[in-house]
């Protein structure tokens, strides 16, 4: 596998990551908010 392959593969993995941890924290927000306001 040439080395621009793996650093395609590493960027993505990254990105995935960034982005399931920026969906997490909007939904944990969410939730919060609306435990927030059922309270």
């Amino acid at each position: 596998m040439p080395p621009f392959c793996g650093g395609i593969v590493v960027f993505s993995a990254l990105f995935a990551e960034r982005v399931m941890g920026y969906i997490l924290n909007q939904r944990l927000a969410a939730e919060r908010h609306v435990f927030r306001v059922v309270t």
